[in-house]
């Protein structure tokens, strides 16, 4: 039971770890393909 909670919990972790590389990386992406358009 409790490994199931601690596996779940890294899941939990890696996931909200990978949403907050995900929204750094799309505004500086998107910001660097405007300048480089603009």
């Amino acid at each position: 039971m409790r490994r199931m909670l601690r596996e779940i919990f890294h899941i939990l972790m890696k996931n909200m770890k990978l949403i907050a590389i995900s929204q750094n990386i799309i505004p500086t992406a998107s910001s660097a393909l405007a300048n480089r358009f603009c």
